[in-house]
Formats: structure tokens, C-alpha cells, sequence
């Protein structure tokens, strides 16, 4: 980090005038940098008051003018404060000073990134500026993420078909959640969700972040090969935060939230602790509240989703004819006559609830203890709960209801087979109620060590995640079983009513509920070592070397009620990795920096790879500095994809033009892939950063990133009915097959049919449907960034743009297949994201109006293809600080009033066939008008 790259960004500082040492320290924290001194040198000298918005450069020359102090960069990464030469004689220990260090967090992690390396830096006072409560209302504005994946409001496609408890994940540039690395201090999470697939932020008290650094994808080298999309490093509140108290509150109703947070903080001697809590609430949001959550779309002329599943139900007989169950029914007297001619239609999302219940309560601390002027231990953790509730549909199945049913009815005359029946269990035993509870938490504890030019530290760390999900109102199928098949009124059940109409002591004996328990953990060690060789007449060589250890482990419990084929599961993995890297900062001149780096990593399940990178900085005069990086990236499968303990095998006939029969009988194996092969990624990005110095009010940055990865995992596939018929299905099936081959199958897969049929004699080809490594990623696209403050007399005002532009999007679907653009398509990346921010304050009022813009795509999936609109949304930040509050309480106080979506814009309609809704779920929410009051107290 150079002089020309802290211009480029401006901070707000407010430091009074006072003891240098108190003033620098104050500089510390509000610049984010790090800063060397003598002990007690500062004592003598006072500094000036610095309040306002600056670049970090600018503010130390306000600060430290005419105070006697000047300062220097030393190897490029740190700052020295020192008297001046002509400030007082020189004492001995001016050939060698004796220094202490105050790491600012942001430096901490970003002083070993190599050059070309682009950061951008969110300050906790601006997630409270905006009016952010939690840490998804942040990602939501982001607009290099894309909602591709698990968020709250998602449960279906990629990640999120693991998003059991509702959580949240980032997915930079829609490479993947997995493939955007989640850190805490630069530290890793668990991973969560019940594939163990991405880092839910849901569970991240917001009032204990300090601020947020957005990494670009050239610090693979040193933070592990897995960051394929970049890096979004979460720093906690550190020793030198003042004490802060947050209340936030918001009107009664649907989607109220509340929360209410203190940190506290404390300094004795050489120990500094800032330590604090979190209790956040926020209430469902049910579909009725919502005209675009429902599964009838024709108000808006697409289709009708709605399902035949319901109660009163849908009878279909034995030639295949579906009759509806009329609604005055008790059926007790319901005779074939009496059935109507078409099935009965019902709502998918009646008394469902479309956002869970939200509780959380969050522990923080983060500390250090200085043993000596060079040495420091330091400390960190997180402890969250969190609960979950949410209302889902009713279970809903095929009931196959015999002849011996006393209130059985066939449509066909003197016909007794069996009827089914297309039930729901809604009006029975009620909607299926899940309710989750998530712990999460990490540690670490580090050792620093500064040695003349070199910063040594060494980690270790745990973090885990445990959740745990209960399902009520489920049906114990064999007991149900044995209820249709009774002969006594009093205890058959009786699906041909409308409208629950058997016995309670029956629907007691099949009301059952499932459970779930996912545990994920990760134990880190790391050694590092930082430092600067003076080799070059431009400059010292920067050298950051390490070794990283970490051991995963994932470990699942599924009740019997959830797979009754497997009566329930446990699946207990378990990976270790060991890494050594090596990065180097080369001065080429004054002005350019080159930079390589190579990351070794070996895994103990998926083997090990060479990872190369490369980067540069140039910096020029007029302010402008160009930056770029190369990398390469290796990230092993989600440990519970390799586990095929819980696969299934069947037996499925299917056409075949080949065969003299006209069919094949193939056994179908689908599930998980021990043989999955780890994915590999290349990324290259290209950036400017331009703040002119005759105006370093206005800042400008942008990058092109081009992004490709290969071998991920494709998903569960669907067995395709022309699979024999269509070459482009060719590789998913084997003819020929061997008696092992067969064995093999049977033996690592539940066969779904008669027990010991598996290995029959006449199996033509085994179909393999399991995960595949075989899918590669392509995308390219623009980031940019733009900022500008101007002072006027009546306060200052400041704009806040950024965006970001996709150019291609596009992915393979099988192995050698053509690519497909998915670009501006349903549930996928939108070419253009738009944020701007317009701010106007004083020293008392605030006022911020924000606009968020997403462009406008195709729905490809209907036909003929329809347009989807564009969405554009409007926020509103009012905020008053509250002097008269100051004097009594002793600080500061914020009152803020925050509007989200001010004008109550609902999302473009989408033909959804896939969630059964009026809006692409992956690309908008139904949130609405969000209206909340927050009052802040920094003591």
C-alpha cells in the first residue's frame, strides 16, 4: 500500500488537538493503517485537530503540522512518526530506533498482499450511515455479488438447496458461494448448511464488525487457492473502539426487526480488550401479506402453477382418470356418482410463511496483551445462536388406498384394485412447521514478533457451525399404511372427504416428526513471516512466506422420518490440508511493483497442486495508478459430495432403439461421487485507480476481471427418458457392464426394490447419475467505483456510485458440450447492477438518498421468451446527532431514521416454474417498504 493507492480513498476523521501520542493513536483507528514509534518519544510534542473527510496522507500532514513531528513510509507497508531532525539533538538511539507498532486490523492482513492487489474498504460507520441491520442487508447493495445461492428467502437451486436453516452466503461474480472466501480477521469460518457448501454472513453480528475489506482474487497466493470469485475479510471492532451502544427498532408486523447491541471496551497497562453483544429480532413474513407469492399466475398472464395435491382431494382410477373429491363431503357417503369430472386445484403457498422467524443472539471479543514492545499475543472470538421458524406447506403425497378401506370409492364399476388418491395433510395434522437452531462460533489466538524489518506471527484457530432442525406434522408412512388398509371405521383413514374426517386417536398414531443434525468445523494453524529486503537501489523486497495447516470435518444425522429408504443416516468426513507459500513484492522503480507468488497445496483426500500468481502496480504522477493480477486456483469438492454411503440404485426400463426388444433395462445409480475431482480456476484482472491530486476529493477506480473454472460439480441430474436415443447423453451410461461393475454399484448404493434384486442377470447398462466433475464456468465483466465530495457553505454533499457490468456468462452442461450463455436469464447473473449513494450533512443532519438499479432480461424459460423489466428501488437515510443527548450522557448520539425501498416497488413479474411465484427469487425479494429507527450512543 502506497502513498498514491491511501490517496485514493478518503475516511472521516475527527481527532481534537491534544498529546501526540493520544492524536496518533486516534489516527490509527479512524485511518486504518499502521504506525511505528519510539517509546515515549511523542511525549513533548502536541498536534493539531483534524475533523472531517480526508485521504489517510493528507490528514497525518493536517494532524502533525507544526508539531515537531514528521513522518515517513518505511519498506512501503508501514508508517514512522518521528521528530523532526531540527526538533532536538539527536540521541543514541537514533542509529537504531527502538519502535513499537500500532496495527491498525486492516493492515494486519493487508500488509502481506502483493502488489496489484485492489482493496476496498467498507467502515462500520458507513453500515451504520446506510442504516444496515444485519450483514445480508449490506449484500444485498453489493452489487459484485449475485444472488445465485443460499439467501434467506432461498432453498432450492445450487447452494441453497442446503439452506436448511435459512441462512445467507455471498457469491462474488456468480462463480459460486463456495468459491468466495468468508474470512473473520483474515481467518476462515466453517462452512455451513447441510453440504457444507458456503459461509453463512446471517450469523455475523453486524455491531461487532469494524469494517469490511473486499479482496480481489489476486490474494489467492497467501489466503488459500479456493478464492476463486476474491475474498470479503470481516474485521471485528478492535481495542482502540470506543464503547458504543445501538438500538434499533421498527414498526409491529410483518418483517419487524429489532435490535440491540454494547461493546465494551478496556485498557490496563499492556492489555486491551473491546468485548460485546448482540440480540436481533425479526418476524416472518407470510405469503398472504404478498400478491406475488402464490403459485396462480395468470393475473399477470403467465401460468397456473397451483397443485392437484390438496384436501378435498384428487382421485385417479385405474384407467388413469382423475376425478375431484366435491367439497361437502364427509366420505362417509360419497358414492362414484357424486365425483366431479376434473381435479380439484389448490394454492402451493396457502398459510405458508415466504421468510422464517429470526432470532439471534451474538457474543464478541477481540483483544491484545503487548509482553513487549516487539511481541503481542492477541485474541478473538465469536459465539452466535440463532433460531429459525418458519411455516411450510403441508406434506402432501399418492395415497394407495385399498379395497378394504370402509369408505373406499372406484369411479370404475365392479373394479376393486386399489385407488389413489392426491392428498394433502394440511387439514389432518396441519402445515409442516420447521423449527432450526444454528450455533456457530470461532477462536483464534495469535502470536506477533517484529524483528528489525520482519513481522512474524503465528495461529491457531477453530471455528464450527452445528445446526440442528426439527420438522413436525410429518406422516409415519407405515403407519399410514396400516390405517388404509383397516376394516374398522374407527381407526382406516378417511382421505374422501373434505376436510379432516378420521378418528383423532388415528391421525395421533401417523403424526410424526423428523430431525436433522449437521456439524462442520475447521482447526487452522498458520506460521507467517513478513519482511522487507533492501537488495534494490528502488527499494526493499517485501517477502511474505508461510504455512498453513487446516483439518475439516462434516458430520450429518438424518431421522428415518427424512429417507425411508436408508432408515436415516450419519455421514462422518473428515480432510486435512497442508500448504507452504511463498509471495514477493519486487520496487522495479519508484513507481512500478511487480509481484509473484506460489502456493503449494495437499490435500489428504483429493491429491495437491503448484498454484502460481502474478501481479503489478504502476504509479504515476498525475495520480492514476494501474494495477493487475494473474492467478491460478484449485478447490477440492464439498466433503459430504465425496461420501456415497447414502446413494441409491434402481431398476428403470427404458426405451432403447439399439435393443431387438425396443427397451433395456438399466440400473440407475445416483447420489454422491467419491471420484469427484477437485475444480481448478484461472483468473486475470486489469484495474485503474485515479484520484488527481489537484482535486483528491474525487476518486475514481475500475477493473476488468475475466474469470474461468473448470471441473465443477454439475448437479443432481434428472434420468432422461431419450437417454439411448440422444448422443449428447452418451456419457452417462455403460453398456457391456461386468458382474463387478454391477457389484460395485449394488454395494455403495441403497437399492430402491426388492432386497438382493440389485444384482440382476439381465442389466443391460448401468446409468450413472451421480454428482460429475464436469462443468467449466466463463465470465468476464467490469467493477467500478466512483466518488466525489465537494464543501459548500450550507454543509458538505458527496456521491457514491458503483456498479457492475457482466459482459459473457456461461457454462457447459455436459462433458464436451457446447457453452450456453446464461447472462441475463432466470435465476442467473444480471449484466448490470447499479448502486449511488447522495449524501448531504452538516455538523447535526444527515440526508442520504440511495438508488439501486438491476437492468432488465429474458425469460427464456416460457414460451415464446417474455421480457422481465428492469427494478430500480430507492432507500432513505435521515440522521441527527443529538448534541443536547452529549453533555448528559457523556458522547456522542446518532438518531436515524431508515426507509428501504422507500416507494414500496415490488420485482418485476417472472413466469417462475421453478419456485411456482411471480418473481425470480435468485434476483429480487418481496421485502417492501422496510421502516426502521436507530439511536447510537459511542460513549
Amino acid at each position: 500500500m502506497n502513498g498514491t493507492a491511501l490517496a485514493a480513498e478518503l475516511r472521516e476523521f475527527d481527532i481534537p488537538a491534544g498529546p501526540a501520542e493520544d492524536a496518533v493513536r486516534l489516527f490509527v483507528r479512524q485511518a486504518g493503517l499502521s504506525v511505528l514509534y519510539e517509546p515515549a518519544s511523542l511525549n513533548r510534542f502536541k498536534t493539531r485537530t483534524v475533523k472531517g473527510k480526508y485521504e489517510p496522507v493528507e490528514a497525518l500532514r493536517i494532524l502533525l503540522d507544526d508539531s515537531g513531528l514528521d513522518f515517513v513510509f518505511t519498506t512501503a507497508r508501514f508508517i514512522a512518526v518521528r521528530p523532526e531532525r531540527s526538533s532536538g539533538p539527536p540521541g543514541p538511539k537514533d542509529e537504531a530506533l527502538q519502535t513499537i507498532r500500532i496495527a491498525a486490523r486492516t493492515s494486519a492482513h493487508a500488509m502481506s498482499l502483493p502488489p496489484g492487489v485492489l482493496i476496498r474498504t467498507i467502515n462500520g460507520e458507513d453500515l451504520a450511515r446506510q442504516g444496515f441491520t444485519t450483514i445480508p442487508d449490506w449484500v444485498r447493495t453489493l452489487t459484485q455479488n449475485q444472488g445465485m445461492g443460499a439467501n434467506e428467502g432461498t432453498t432450492y437451486l445450487r447452494e441453497a438447496k442446503s439452506n436448511i436453516a435459512y441462512g445467507s452466503g455471498l457469491n462474488l461474480y456468480g462463480i459460486g458461494q463456495r468459491a468466495t472466501l468468508i474470512l473473520v480477521n483474515g481467518q476462515r469460518l466453517a462452512p455451513g448448511g447441510s453440504l457444507g457448501s458456503y459461509v453463512d454472513v446471517m450469523n455475523l453480528p453486524i455491531s461487532a464488525v469494524d469494517h469490511i475489506e473486499l479482496i480481489s482474487d489476486g490474494a489467492s497466493t497467501i489466503y488459500g487457492a479456493d478464492a476463486v470469485g476474491g475474498i470479503v475479510n470481516f474485521i471485528l471492532r478492535d481495542n482502540y473502539s470506543r464503547p458504543l451502544t445501538t438500538l434499533a427498532l421498527s414498526p409491529p408486523g410483518a418483517l419487524s426487526e429489532n435490535l440491540l447491541s454494547h461493546s465494551f471496551s478496556t485498557v490496563r497497562d499492556r492489555l486491551r480488550i473491546t468485548w460485546g453483544f448482540e440480540v436481533y429480532s425479526k418476524n416472518s413474513l407470510p405469503a398472504s401479506d404478498r400478491a406475488e407469492a402464490t403459485s396462480n399466475l395468470t393475473p399477470w398472464h403467465g401460468s397456473n402453477f397451483d397443485t392437484v395435491y390438496g384436501n378435498p382431494g384428487t382421485l385417479f382410477d385405474s384407467q388413469n382418470r382423475l376425478w375431484g373429491i366435491p367439497p361437502d363431503q364427509d366420505g362417509r357417503s360419497l358414492t362414484p356418482d357424486k365425483l366431479l369430472p376434473a381435479p380439484n386445484f389448490y394454492d402451493t403457498h396457502t398459510d405458508t410463511w415466504i421468510l422464517p422467524q429470526q432470532r439471534r443472539v451474538n457474543g464478541f471479543f477481540n483483544g491484545s496483551y503487548a509482553v513487549s514492545d516487539d511481541t503481542a499475543i492477541s485474541f478473538e472470538g465469536l459465539i452466535n445462536q440463532r433460531w429459525i421458524k418458519i411455516n411450510d406447506a403441508p406434506l402432501s403425497t399418492v395415497l394407495s388406498v385399498p379395497s378394504s378401506n370402509p369408505f373406499y370409492v372406484n369411479p370404475v364399476a365392479d373394479n376393486t384394485d386399489p385407488v389413489g388418491v392426491l392428498y394433502s395433510f394440511g387439514r389432518d395434522i396441519g402445515n409442516i412447521t420447521e423449527r432450526g437452531k444454528v450455533t456457530s462460533g470461532e477462536s483464534t489466538l495469535s502470536l506477533e514478533r517484529r524483528l528489525a524489518d520482519w513481522h512474524l506471527q503465528a495461529t491457531l484457530g477453530y471455528t464450527a457451525e452445528h445446526q440442528l432442525e426439527t420438522q413436525t406434522n410429518l406422516v409415519d408412512f407405515d403407519q399410514l399404511a396400516t390405517s388404509l388398509g383397516s376394516i374398522d371405521p374407527d381407526i382406516a383413514f378417511n382421505p374422501f372427504g373434505a376436510g379432516s374426517h378420521t378418528s383423532p386417536s388415528t391421525l395421533a398414531a401417523i403424526r410424526t416428526q423428523g430431525s436433522v443434525d449437521y456439524r462442520s468445523a475447521v482447526e487452522l494453524g498458520n506460521l507467517k513471516a513478513v519482511g522487507s529486503i533492501p537488495l534494490l537501489p528502488a527499494g526493499p523486497m517485501t517477502l511474505t512466506a508461510g504455512y498453513d495447516f487446516r483439518r475439516q470435518t462434516f458430520r450429518s444425522t438424518v431421522s428415518q422420518q427424512f429417507n425411508a429408504e436408508t432408515k436415516g443416516f450419519d455421514n462422518d468426513s473428515s480432510r486435512n490440508l497442508h500448504a507452504l507459500y511463498l509471495q514477493s513484492a519486487v520496487p522495479v522503480t519508484a513507481n512500478l511493483n511487480l509481484g509473484a507468488g506460489m502456493r503449494y497445496e495437499h490435500f489428504s483426500d483429493v491429491g495437491s497442486a503448484f498454484m502460481p500468481s502474478f501481479g503489478f502496480s504502476f504509479d504515476t504522477f498525475s495520480g492514476a495508478s494501474f494495477v493487475g493480477t494473474w492467478a491460478r486456483m484449485f478447490r477440492p469438492p464439498n466433503l459430504p459430495d465425496l461420501n456415497e454411503s447414502i446413494n441409491y440404485s434402481a431398476h428403470v426400463l427404458l426405451p432403447d432403439p439399439t435393443s431387438f426388444t425396443g427397451y433395456t433395462n438399466a440400473l440407475v445409480w445416483g447420489g454422491n461421487n467419491a471420484n469427484l475431482r477437485p475444480e481448478e480456476s484461472r483468473s486475470w484482472m486489469l484495474g485503474i485507480k485515479y484520484s488527481p491530486p489537484a482535486n483528491p476529493r474525487l476518486s475514481l477506480d475500475a477493473q476488468y476481471y475475466n474469470i474461468v473454472s473448470f471441473n465443477q460439480v454439475l448437479p443432481d441430474q434428472l434420468l432422461p427418458f431419450a437417454l439411448f436415443s440422444e448422443s449428447q447423453y452418451n456419457y452417462m451410461y455403460t453398456r457391456n457392464v461386468s458382474t463387478a461393475a454391477i457389484d460395485r454399484v449394488c454395494s455403495h448404493s441403497a437399492f430402491m426394490g426388492v432386497a438382493g434384486q440389485c444384482q440382476s442377470s439381465d442389466i443391460g447398462a448401468i446409468v450413472d447419475l451421480r454428482l460429475r466433475s464436469a462443468e467449466t464456468v466463463k465470465t468476464d465483466g467490469f467493477d467500478f467505483k466512483g466518488l466525489y465530495r465537494q464543501e459548500s457553505p450550507i454543509g458538505e454533499m458527496s456521491f457514491n456510485l458503483q456498479g457492475t457490468y457482466i459482459l459473457h456468462f456461461k457454462e457447459t452442461q455436459a462433458p464436451g458440450a457446447a457453452f450456453i450463455s446464461f447472462r441475463n436469464t432466470p435465476h442467473n447473473p444480471m449484466a448490470l447492477r447499479l448502486r449511488g449513494v447522495f449524501r448531504w450533512e452538516n455538523q447535526r443532519v444527515s440526508v442520504a438518498p440511495a438508488i439501486n438499479f438491476q437492468g432488465k432480461y429474458t425469460d427464456t424459460v416460457s414460451v415464446p421468451n417474455r421480457p422481465v423489466s428492469s427494478w430500480t428501488t430507492w432507500d432513505l437515510v435521515l440522521a441527527y446527532k443529538a448534541a443536547f443527548l452529549d453533555d448528559t450522557l457523556g458522547g456522542n448520539t446518532t438518531v436515524t431514521l431508515r426507509a428501504f425501498n422507500v416507494f414500496n416497488q415490488q420485482p418485476p413479474f417472472l413466469n417462475n416454474s421453478q419456485n411456482f411465484v411471480a418473481y425470480d427469487l435468485e434476483n429480487a425479494d418481496l421485502l417492501g417498504r422496510r421502516i426502521s429507527l436507530r439511536i447510537e450512543h459511542a460513549w
